[in-house]
């Protein structure tokens, strides 16, 4: 029995050496810097849809949002859908997001296209914050060591980008 649970844990441990660490929130400074000012567009939108998981050695990831309100800049996308490349709303463990979900999206052009600005692991992928219908988004950084973020109103939101600018 012994040498049955010696085995399976050195079968097993390499496994658990590459396991996924836990994800660091961003202080209120190293969002600013990194992503806020790095982004060119601010928006709340719902998922409208997403690439199916695509085999091969480069997959062809995309999410399609409807915009419902530009925070950056004021207005010019709202009621358009834009194709986010490179990244899938559904893609687990991830990102859980079904269609029709409320985000709140930081987003860059990058070759014309739009890409989140920063989508790390590392720091809980700063760039897609979670919404609701009632026009808030949860704050996914923190701005001390006890607090983790907030759920705060879009206009708030807005007067915090239009302060950074």
């Amino acid at each position: 029995m012994r040498a049955i649970i010696l085995t399976a844990i050195l079968l097993f441990a390499p496994l658990c050496l590459h396991a996924t660490e836990p994800c660091m929130h961003m202080t209120e400074k190293q969002f600013t810097d990194d992503v806020l000012k790095n982004s060119s567009v601010v928006v709340y939108a719902t998922v409208e849809d997403y690439s199916a998981d695509a085999p091969g050695l480069l997959p062809k990831k995309w999410t399609k949002v409807k915009v419902l309100q530009t925070l950056k800049p004021e207005g010019p996308l709202d009621g358009q859908t834009l194709t986010i490349k490179d990244w899938q709303a559904k893609d687990y463990p991830l990102f859980a997001y079904d269609k029709g979900a409320y985000l709140l999206l930081f987003l860059k052009e990058q070759k014309g296209d739009f890409v989140l600005t920063n989508d790390a692991w590392k720091w809980c992928v700063p760039a897609v914050w979670n919404a609701k219908a009632d026009k808030t988004a949860y704050r996914d950084f923190s701005v001390d060591e006890k607090d983790d973020g907030a759920w705060l109103p879009l206009d708030a939101i807005r007067d915090s980008i239009n302060k950074q600018n």
